[in-house]
């Protein structure tokens, strides 16, 4: 099994501090959506005070992009969520959504 450095090194790190990893979360349920040649990732449930509710996202939402990483499939999407770092952090998350047919961009801490 080989995993990537870029991987390694936070998780490292954070344990050799004496803390326990956290994966970074966005607060809201997702889904996986679409087809099996054309997958999504879809949100299906939030609580109505989360950061994603004040930004504007709504259920049904496909997300296609965290930070600037393309997502398409759940896995890709935890993919994205790792490159966040750790769950301690205070980080900007910018997602751009698929609302119908517009795309629209949101972001929250």
């Amino acid at each position: 099994l080989a995993l990537p450095v870029e991987r390694v090194l936070p998780v490292a790190e954070c344990l050799e501090a004496g803390y326990p990893w956290r994966l970074p979360l966005l607060g809201m349920e997702v889904k996986a959506g679409g087809t099996l040649m054309h997958p999504s990732v879809v949100v299906k449930a939030f609580p109505s005070a989360s950061a994603a509710a004040k930004s504007g996202v709504e259920v049904g939402d496909e997300i296609l992009e965290i930070n600037g990483t393309k997502v398409a499939t759940l896995l890709e999407m935890r993919e994205a969520l790792l490159a966040l770092g750790d769950a301690r952090a205070t980080c900007h998350v910018k997602l751009r959504l698929r609302r119908q047919s517009r795309t629209i961009h949101v972001a929250f801490d």
